[in-house]
């Protein structure tokens, strides 16, 4: 594992491919299905490697295929599998109704598949929405994988302290427990009920006066657009993403090693300008606040990195990688700048520093 960083990072600032969905051949050599639960089937390949197992797992809407050029990078020192979560490519798309897509059913999804494997502590790479099936499994089940890697998945599905309001995280956890009260049968049920929902309305009044803030200057959409989103949404695979956002959880403990990747603000291919300096601005407001709680939240467990934007590392900075082993080896070594961005760096029982 000493060298499983310096491979990661090779891996990710030597393709663009991460997230990018590529035909689907299920015929592919290595790939098979999985069964989770009754009549739910995932996608599973096999890239080979030799070592400690490595589990892929895509961004919303994308599947295993996204991978197929990021993960023979890394064969050369893991065993090497992806997994295409329910609803999506070739795995089975139950009814988005009731807790189909859950976050921590997706998680146990992962699970399963781990178990049928037979994989003993593989370390879980995640992408984008990800993240939130890491999270589930590093709360619920740490001892099961040697290791977390977000790769752009440290925002709110991810971890969301109780006393950090979160907009979408509250209204969720409102909306569960308008739920309870509504389906309440004793009184005992519905005195319980309400003294949640009274112990969450100062946080969401606050939450309601940051959103309303947030979108005042937000320019509206055009017809075209609006008819454009309304008309994605009612399709069976906009519905099956809408499941799986309203799924999303509340996670405020990650009790494994972590490493983290932020690529902040996003490329947008905007060249320089007001325009491009506007959607930077406006990123960093928003998603910069939820990857500095995900570091400050973690920081005994995780070696955090946050790139400015990802690119292909020049001259000998992979020599110069840290050493990064998922919690088994640590080190306080600080890299002035990794894939040509800016580096934040928190090391277990060493504190926070920042570049």
């Amino acid at each position: 594992m000493k060298l499983f960083f310096q491979v990661l990072l090779l891996a990710v600032c030597s393709t663009a491919a991460i997230g990018q969905s590529t035909s689907i051949d299920t015929t592919q050599a290595g790939v098979h299905f999985v069964t989770v639960a009754p009549g739910v089937n995932l996608e599973v390949k096999d890239w080979g490697g030799t070592g400690r197992p490595v589990v892929l797992l895509a961004g919303l809407g994308g599947t295993l295929h996204g991978f197929d050029k990021f993960a023979p990078l890394l064969t050369s020192k893991y065993h090497v599998y992806g997994i295409t979560r329910r609803g999506f490519g070739a795995s089975s798309a139950p009814d988005p109704v009731g807790d189909n897509y859950d976050a921590d059913r997706l998680g146990d999804d992962v699970v399963s598949v781990l178990d049928q494997l037979n994989l003993q502590r593989p370390v879980l790479i995640g992408h984008s929405f990800a993240g939130e099936e890491l999270s589930s499994i590093g709360s619920r089940f740490p001892k099961r994988v040697a290791g977390l890697v977000y790769l752009e998945a440290a925002y709110r599905y991810a971890y969301s302290p109780e006393h950090r309001g979160d907009f979408r995280i509250d209204t969720l956890e409102l909306r569960r427990e308008l739920t309870a009260s509504l389906d309440a049968i004793s009184p005992a049920e519905q005195r319980k009920a309400i003294d949640h929902l009274q112990e969450m309305l100062p946080q969401f009044q606050t939450d309601l006066t940051q959103e309303k803030s947030l979108w005042a200057t937000t320019p509206d959409m055009s017809a075209k657009e609006y008819a454009a989103e309304v008309k994605d949404r009612s399709t069976r695979e906009g519905q099956i993403e809408q499941a799986a956002l309203d799924g999303e959880r509340r996670y405020t403990e990650l009790k494994c090693p972590i490493l983290a990747i932020v690529a902040l603000p996003h490329r947008h291919g905007l060249p320089p300008g007001p325009k491009r300096d506007a959607v930077d601005a406006w990123e960093m407001k928003t998603f910069g606040p939820l990857a500095d709680s995900f570091e400050a939240g973690t920081a005994m467990r995780s070696n955090f990195r946050s790139y400015h934007p990802l690119a292909k590392p020049s001259g000998n900075t992979m020599m110069q990688a840290p050493c990064f082993s998922m919690g088994l080896t640590g080190c306080g070594w600080k890299p002035p700048h990794l894939c040509g961005g800016k580096e934040r760096f928190s090391a277990p029982g060493k504190g926070r520093l920042r570049s």
